[in-house]
């Protein structure tokens, strides 16, 4: 026969396997999803640069002179995406 406190060792062996168990799992699920995150991120920003290189062929040889101005003054404070052409060419582009 087995004594109480084998039983209870082994009992406390597999909750604690149990536990392990689980913990793996939610470990797996976090790695799932960072990589989830991170692949969505990666494509929405890809999909921003194709879009801001369309706008950019879209632009007539006036405006592409513009961009450029505007770049060289402003420099590193310039943000192609927060331009207002930009942001209506955007705008146009989801509603057709």
């Amino acid at each position: 026969m087995f004594h109480l406190q084998s039983i209870k060792d082994l009992y406390l062996h597999a909750l604690r396997k149990k536990i392990e168990y689980y913990i793996d799992i939610i470990i797996i699920n976090v790695s799932i999803m960072k990589s989830t995150s991170k692949t969505a991120e990666i494509t929405q920003q890809s999909s921003e640069q194709h879009i801001m290189k369309a706008y950019l062929d879209s632009l007539t040889e006036k405006e592409k002179k513009g961009y450029e101005i505007a770049k060289s003054h402003l420099g590193m404070s310039f943000q192609l995406e927060k331009s207002l052409g930009y942001l209506q060419y955007k705008k146009s582009l989801e509603n057709p």
